[in-house]
């Protein structure tokens, strides 16, 4: 069976901590201009089990080919006024490079996106504080929103 046809997307949980955080750490150096030593490993794995433990603030979500973990999702919660309540932004989407442009992300949010909307009647305003794995990527997050209709 193909990769694209094994890949899924799953609740995180506390024991996906082992290879969620360097995932993280690996999403925090590919920044324009990583600071060394700026990934704070203890912190992020605070706030980790911080959203596991109050999910009304966020959840995470873990890409999957197979059984092998190859990005994740988080989604954070905010209120607007805007919008008249609760909000979601995607705070973070990463694909490990080796899966990338082969269509995951756009796969990911296909297949998040009704998981989300499931969450409560809320709007999803999508902010892609990455830019989608920038430097390498960056144009695919603009091609992304677009064609997953946001």
């Amino acid at each position: 069976m193909s990769e694209a046809a094994n890949f899924a997307i799953r609740d995180a949980a506390a024991s996906d901590e082992p290879y969620l955080l360097p995932m993280m750490q690996a999403s925090a150096e590919q920044e324009p201009n990583p600071k060394p030593g700026a990934f704070r490993g203890a912190q992020v794995a605070k706030a980790f089990r911080f959203l596991l433990e109050h999910p009304e603030r966020g959840r995470t979500w873990i890409l999957t080919i197979g059984q092998k973990p190859v990005g994740y999702i988080v989604l954070t919660f905010g209120f607007s006024f805007e919008f008249l309540g609760t909000d979601a932004f995607i705070d973070e989407l990463y694909i490990a490079p080796e899966f990338r442009r082969r269509g995951f992300a756009k796969r990911a949010v296909a297949i998040w996106n009704p998981k989300q909307r499931s969450l409560a009647s809320m709007p999803c305003i999508w902010k892609l504080m990455k830019e989608m794995n920038r430097p390498t990527n960056s144009t695919s997050g603009t091609a992304l929103k677009i064609t997953a209709g946001f």
